[in-house]
């Protein structure tokens, strides 16, 4: 079987492994030819969809050396293993599974155990892949931790990710529809997913995947704004941000305040790379003090001062080094004014 190779390591226009790896002034790597021909006709990072100061290409020789490092280290198997964009194609032979279980505190979600253990959705489009993951009994699909910040959170021992069959989820963030088509399994047809994400190039992908999945709405617009989309939303139970901006705490309150129920909960990523350099804030009570990792006591009292509880962080490792999930949930009584 062909080797996955890291999330960080795929360029997000391309869905391939990065080729001459670049930073523009957006501060995320894209490989040199891809960004070159998206600037030919764009002012804006694909990205994020924020306008880029200027169009420097800086070399990321790091991130080069870390890709020759793995091909080396997988040898045949890195051969043809970049491409990991959705897909309708087949997807590899699977594994040999004995057993498929519910996973114990998540509904929707399910566990292979045989040779291996896997992360599994039932599929609402049984034997179909979405970007060439596995299949297993044509049924369910497994869910690759990563691809996937959620489905790292689950096997780290996430409590609950507040999102099972039926419930209504806003996901911020969404990208090309990795995550979100595993969302769509889990809430399945008496749920709905409303998929925001800002750059057209990754919308576009995140459409197709939609095109087959009733229950999955693509909306593409900027976080921000949320006014632009909350009439089509309405209400929902959870909201998932996966935003990686320096004010997502503050994007994700905006989007709360129009469209969470109290007492939802909200599903949030927190990045190193992001928070690293974030000033810390004395009042965080400790809960988020994790050895290694960045103080988000910033982001935690945001949400605290906004009528939300924070109720569990959990680390990525080995999955995402430095990287964490916040779960949070809406005060049964509204901020007022």
């Amino acid at each position: 079987m062909r080797e996955v190779p890291p999330a960080d390591y795929v360029c997000c226009i391309t869905g391939d492994l990065f080729e001459d790896p670049v930073v523009t002034a957006d501060g995320h790597s894209y490989s040199r030819n891809a960004i070159t021909r998206w600037l030919s006709d764009h002012d804006t990072s694909p990205k994020t969809g924020a306008i880029l100061q200027d169009r420097r290409l800086v070399p990321n020789h790091s991130l080069r050396a870390a890709i020759e490092q793995w091909r080396t280290s997988n040898g045949d198997r890195a051969a043809g293993a970049a491409h990991r964009g959705p897909s309708s194609s087949s997807a590899a032979p699977p594994p040999t599974i004995a057993v498929v279980e519910p996973k114990r505190g998540h509904p929707g979600i399910f566990v292979g155990r045989g040779a291996t253990r896997l992360l599994l959705t039932r599929s609402m489009l049984p034997g179909e892949s979405v970007y060439g993951e596995e299949l297993i009994n044509t049924a369910f699909r497994v869910w690759d931790p990563t691809r996937s910040v959620l489905a790292a959170a689950i096997l780290g021992g996430i409590n609950s990710v507040h999102m099972g069959p039926g419930a209504k989820v806003l996901y911020l963030g969404a990208g090309s529809g990795v995550t979100a088509s595993h969302i769509s399994d889990i809430v399945d047809e008496g749920g709905c997913v409303y998929a925001v994400e800002v750059s057209p190039l990754s919308g576009s992908v995140l459409e197709n995947v939609a095109d087959r999945r009733p229950n999955l709405i693509p909306i593409i617009a900027d976080a921000r704004n949320p006014q632009a989309y909350c009439s089509l939303v309405g209400t929902v139970d959870c909201i998932f941000a996966d935003i990686a901006q320096l004010d997502q705490a503050r994007i994700v309150v905006l989007n709360a305040n129009l469209c969470l129920k109290v007492g939802g909960h909200i599903v949030i990523t927190m990045k190193a790379s992001i928070h690293a350099n974030s000033p810390a804030n004395a009042r965080t009570d400790g809960w988020n003090r994790t050895p290694g990792y960045p103080d988000y006591g910033q982001e935690v009292n945001h949400f605290r001062t906004e009528g939300f509880k924070p109720v569990e962080m959990i680390t990525l490792e080995p999955y995402y080094e430095g990287n964490a999930v916040l779960t949070i949930q809406r005060s049964s009584v509204l901020r007022q004014g």
